[in-house]
């Protein structure tokens, strides 16, 4: 799905929000815009085949790993607070899991929402690709 205007509106609820645990102590919507670098790989490695590229972050969940190169955020400070080890888990609905992860869309700018956790841990909701 392309967008051509991004802006709060890109992000919709999906079926997360909901099975999200009500314990969770969860801030605002959670915004980035990213490229998947690498699927099924680690940091270390996406750090050796992409020595100068900076922002990388590895995404670990039941489906699967990958890391992104995440190039904005809309809360910069609350990012740089909860991802400062780079490494965090993942939830998602797995159409959602499957677009962040699909070949065609590897190395594209994709805009991801979700809920990040204190405990590290995005509930993504979901992933657009953006032209």
């Amino acid at each position: 799905m392309a967008l051509l205007a991004v802006g709060l509106s890109a992000c919709r609820p999906g079926p997360l929000w909901g099975i999200v645990p009500s314990r969770t102590p969860l801030r605002e919507l959670t915004q980035l815009k990213a490229v998947v670098v690498c699927v099924s790989c680690s940091l270390e490695q996406a750090r050796a085949a992409y020595p100068t590229m900076d922002n990388l972050y590895e995404l670990r969940g039941v489906q699967g790993q990958l890391v992104l190169r995440v190039d904005w955020v809309n809360d910069t400070e609350r990012w740089r607070q909860v991802a400062f080890g780079r490494r965090l888990s993942v939830r998602a609905d797995a159409r959602v899991f499957q677009q962040l992860t699909a070949e065609e869309h590897r190395l594209q700018e994709i805009l991801i929402c979700g809920l990040l956790s204190p405990e590290r841990t995005l509930d993504i909701a979901s992933a657009t690709v953006l032209d």
